[in-house]
């Protein structure tokens, strides 16, 4: 048992964790494709149509992803962020600095995808309800704990401060979660609970969960890549980077507000609520532009597709590009560091040659 822990624990370095990372990466990229086709499929071909929403009530197997998940990041980062602060590892505030960014493009996103959905149902793009209000200040714990780390030139220190401020807002997501149930919100209840029978369609839980899951291996995968990125830049004086671009390690890289639909309002102790979803039968398309028409709510639906789809895919590729760009400025850093070392070193020898003759002349 004994060994085990031991062997485990050398994972902690970052010399060692980093070929684990770049092993790992391609099958957690291909997880997040087979999941999300699958769960799209599902969701957009599938599904039935809900007899209340109509077809805009496909939003959500984007936005309760994206929910989730920027929830479940910042959990995560503060957990990584509270291990770097308790014990002084540092992965662990490696880890916390790669999963920031991703929890805030899920935050932005869930944001977005929440105000396309309620501007066809509830008439408004936003209203200051308690869990869109709790949404956005999420947001804004993400951006404040990068902003922080940014400010700071040493890493380590710059890890403690984000520790601090990511453990403090870690009181808002219980907030998020429970606002529908300590408050008359305008948002809508759960559907998904561990405690009762989901209050939705067999085929419309499965594309929500299989997009979920899609949405979770693309941020472990997305986490993975930034971490190596960010070892690479915090470890570039060690001798392991070193030999890593110089070619003798190996790189496992290459891998005025209408009035409120019905389903919307919360009246009295619990009112009404849209989690109790209805159907009316699987949708059969009669062509290609009545499913991009989807029942007149294409512009909200599609919208969210095409943007969430963009930001997703925009994050490895501007990943990619700066580890190229970092990798590049490191390899030139270390050539001229090993050229100046052999010129003063051929200097030193000329000097140890020349010395005797100059001392029997």
């Amino acid at each position: 048992m004994t060994d085990r822990v031991i062997n485990w624990y050398k994972y902690a370095s970052p010399q060692t964790f980093y070929p684990l990372a770049g092993k790992l990466i391609p099958w957690f990229w291909a997880l997040a494709a087979l999941f999300g086709i699958a769960g799209l499929a599902i969701g957009f071909l599938i599904a039935p149509t809900d007899a209340q929403q109509g077809e805009g009530y496909r939003i959500i197997f984007l936005h309760v992803p994206a929910s989730w998940l920027s929830m479940f990041i910042y959990l995560v980062m503060a957990f990584w962020a509270g291990i770097g602060l308790a014990f002084n590892i540092r992965l662990s505030g490696m880890m916390a600095s790669a999963l920031a960014p991703t929890g805030a493009l899920f935050a932005f996103l869930s944001l977005w995808t929440g105000a396309l959905w309620g501007k066809p149902m509830w008439g408004t793009w936003w209203v200051w309800d308690a869990r869109l209000t709790s949404e956005l200040i999420l947001l804004f714990l993400y951006i404040g704990f990068i902003a922080l780390q940014a400010a700071i030139d040493d890493p380590r220190r710059a890890d403690k401060a984000g520790a601090i401020l990511a453990l403090v807002g870690v009181v808002n997501i219980p907030i998020i979660y429970f606002s529908v149930k300590w408050w008359n919100t305008l948002h809508q209840g759960a559907s998904v609970s561990l405690t009762k029978a989901p209050s939705m369609a067999a085929m419309m839980l499965w594309g929500m969960l299989l997009c979920a899951l899609a949405c979770w291996m693309y941020s472990i995968a997305i986490a993975l890549m930034r971490v190596r990125t960010i070892m690479l830049e915090r470890e570039r004086h060690t001798d392991w980077v070193r030999e890593l671009l110089s070619g003798n390690g190996h790189d496992m890289s290459r891998s005025d507000r209408s009035p409120l639909p019905q389903p919307f309002s919360r009246t009295g102790e619990k009112g009404a609520s849209c989690a109790a979803y209805t159907c009316t039968g699987a949708q059969h398309w009669n062509s290609f532009a009545d499913f991009l028409a989807m029942g007149n709510h294409g512009l909200y639906v599609w919208g969210s597709v095409v943007v969430m789809a963009l930001l997703m895919l925009a994050e490895p590729m501007l990943l990619v590009r700066g580890r190229k760009t970092l990798v590049a400025r490191l390899k030139r850093q270390f050539r001229a560091e090993r050229a100046e070392a052999e010129n003063r070193a051929s200097t030193q020898t000329s000097q140890r040659v020349a010395t005797p003759h100059r001392s029997k002349a």
